[in-house]
């Protein structure tokens, strides 16, 4: 692993859509070499150049997009400081209504995600699958009333 992953991950600033600029794409362009385009990284790089500018301009696919690379480069390549980035495009993603994000976060809440300390909570993850429901995600129905009928009452559903 190189050091300037680090370094990469850390130096974007995320405190705002409005703190987005033409300056912080450039030191993020400058900083990645050939030697690290050869690398293995390449796709996550790629991925991550193309769709900055995307999510700094408030496109929440892009910002999910950013979630999953960054959430591979922290699980599958251990890159430090990467599941920050994952974790605030992922909210960031969802605070805009995205629904795959939005299922995303219902999932991490149903089952704890140890990657970004987070605790198990099936009230938080039933209101993530049934905002992503009421948005048009019909696939987090299913998933919204499982929680509210199988795994958070003391009565359970006839069919659970």
């Amino acid at each position: 692993m190189k050091p300037i992953f680090f370094v990469l991950l850390t130096m974007v600033s995320f405190a705002s859509l409005a703190d987005a600029n033409d300056a912080s794409r450039e030191k993020f362009a400058k900083m990645i070499t050939d030697e690290h385009r050869l690398s293995i990284f390449k796709g996550y790089i790629d991925s991550i150049e193309e769709d900055l500018p995307l999510a700094e301009s408030g496109n929440s696919s892009a910002m999910y997009r950013l979630y999953k690379n960054f959430d591979l480069l922290a699980n599958i390549h251990e890159v430090n400081g990467a599941s920050a980035q994952a974790w605030a495009w992922l909210q960031r993603s969802a605070a805009l209504k995205h629904p795959e994000a939005l299922i995303a976060l219902g999932h991490i809440y149903k089952s704890g995600y140890k990657t970004f300390n987070i605790e198990k909570d099936l009230e938080k993850a039933a209101e993530y699958f049934k905002t992503a429901w009421e948005n048009g995600d019909k696939s987090a129905e299913f998933s919204y009333k499982d929680i509210i009928e199988c795994e958070l009452p003391n009565e359970k559903a006839w069919d659970c």
